[in-house]
């Protein structure tokens, strides 16, 4: 057999490990992270006040602007970069730490009008403690990146996974001492500082504020490549958090807290499907930008996966959504149910339209992503203002009208990159949700004729009804999909 042929062989087979050992790891620090953020939802929110968590709601409303500011796409572009240099790495730790030292004063410096905004004086001790967090964060920004740049998944997951389990008990604990919200805050700090010790630690990086290694070489291209994937990220956080800031100003404390515990069940899709598969992509993206009949066929895949996966188990949400608040959650959260009717299969259209940005960031295109994001913030402006003149489900089934229209002009473009064919999407989008929306309709159908008062038997039967029903009707629309992993599956144990 020909060397070259068994040395590019060996090579594919080097990349294909690493690709799934960065799945595995990613994974399992995302399966690390869901399980804390549940033991938040469903045991921090019997301790802590509704109208605490919309305080906190109300304090991110800014620290998730400063967020934005505090990397500014600098980590994104230290993935990109190919062969990057010393100065390189100098050059991005400089404007990073610099920022977030900015970033620390123009949170406490701005307190005082959101306090004024909102009418709540309890946002005072919460944004100055909170703002901490920034200066912290941004000394490792350069390290991390440079860690998943090199597919180094395994060191940095636990790091992550060490700190969110150390935060999550320390909240705990906080929580039954009846400190309340402060239970949330010192956990963000405390998760923020292990993790940065951690990564300095172990990084290979010996990075320095002197500017005379730092060439114009290390400079070009960070500005435009950061800047629109900055002004992107900015139009995000508008879209994102227009929501907060005028439900906190017309509604209530207590329904921002319900609206955004409700906003974070929908936003599991998100953080467990597609922030792993865009999380390993990127780099992996970026290194065969020059082989776009590969990519286009990863990305599929992996569309695929995240909508077999978000769809099935959002629209089995909203269909037992009352009685899944009921079980899992205090009188007191009984709006959450409502409000994930609409949420749920929102996180459906968002689970795709979030895998678009890994795409465009891997082929430099992040003034498309900035023109996405004009288009996505006035969609989701228009269904926030218009909302607030009626009541909080009505806003919530705008905003997922805003959604499903913003899906057209991403993927239109995507098409542009990836050069597949609508039919090609249209399949894909069909094969994965359609079972879904089948089960859905048959577990409503099914809720109009019996009547169980008991909630956890009803939920759990509904549960275990849509499992079975979308195993069927999902096996049917792809069996031969399924056929061939039978066969791959029965190959690799063979051999």
């Amino acid at each position: 057999m020909d060397l070259n042929f068994l040395s590019f062989r060996k090579k594919v087979d080097q990349k294909l490990m690493s690709i799934v050992n960065s799945f595995k790891w990613v994974g399992l620090g995302q399966f690390v992270r869901i399980l804390t953020q549940l033991v938040a939802l469903f045991y921090l929110t019997r301790l802590i006040a509704p109208a605490d968590y919309g305080l906190l709601a109300m304090a991110s409303v800014v620290m998730n602007l400063a967020n934005i500011f505090n990397d500014m796409g600098t980590g994104t572009a230290v993935i990109q970069r190919q062969n990057a240099s010393q100065g390189f790495y100098n050059y991005i730790y400089r404007i990073n730490v610099f920022t977030g030292i900015f970033i620390m004063l123009f949170v406490i410096s701005i307190s005082p009008l959101i306090v004024h905004y909102f009418n709540r004086n309890e946002l005072y001790p919460i944004l100055c403690l909170l703002a901490l967090s920034f200066p912290i964060s941004s000394l490792t920004i350069v390290h991390k990146a440079k860690l998943e740049k090199e597919m180094a998944f395994q060191a940095v997951i636990k790091i992550e996974m060490f700190a969110s389990v150390i935060g999550m008990i320390l909240a705990i604990i906080l929580a039954n001492l009846n400190f309340g919200i402060y239970s949330l805050i010192f956990q963000t700090l405390i998760t923020i500082s292990i993790s940065t010790l951690a990564f300095l630690k172990i990084s290979d990086l010996n990075l320095s504020f002197k500017s005379n290694n730092i060439t114009s070489s290390d400079k070009a291209g960070v500005i435009g490549f950061s800047g629109y994937l900055l002004s992107f990220n900015l139009i995000n956080y508008f879209a994102r958090n227009l929501d907060s800031i005028l439900i906190g100003r017309f509604f209530s404390a207590t329904v921002l807290g319900a609206y955004s515990i409700a906003y974070r069940i929908m936003l599991f899709p998100l953080q467990s499907l597609t922030f792993v598969i865009s999380r390993v992509f990127l780099p992996h993206f970026s290194k065969n930008i020059n082989n776009t009949n590969k990519n286009k066929q990863d990305y599929f895949k992996a569309l695929q996966g995240i909508l077999s996966l978000s769809a099935p188990l959002m629209l089995g949400l909203a269909a037992t959504s009352i009685s899944f608040t009921a079980l899992f959650f205090d009188d007191k959260w009984y709006l959450i149910g409502e409000l994930l009717l609409w949420l749920a299969p929102t996180a459906i259209i968002q689970s795709a339209l979030s895998t678009t940005g890994t795409v465009f960031m891997a082929y430099g295109k992040t003034k498309w992503l900035f023109i996405l994001g004009c288009i996505g913030a006035l969609l989701m402006g228009l269904a926030f203002v218009t909302g607030v003149f009626f009541d909080i489900k009505t806003l919530v089934f705008l905003y997922f009208l805003a959604n499903l229209i913003n899906f057209f002009p991403s993927f239109i473009l995507m098409k542009k990159i990836l050069n597949f064919s609508y039919l090609e999407l249209v399949s894909v989008i069909f094969r994965s949700v359609f079972p879904a929306i089948l089960m859905f309709v048959l577990l409503k159908v099914l809720q109009s004729f019996y009547f169980l008062d008991d909630v956890w038997f009803s939920f759990f039967f509904n549960a275990l009804l849509g499992v079975c029903s979308y195993i069927i009707f999902y096996t049917i629309l792809n069996f031969n999909d399924i056929r061939q992993i039978k066969i791959i599956l029965k190959n690799k144990l063979r051999s």
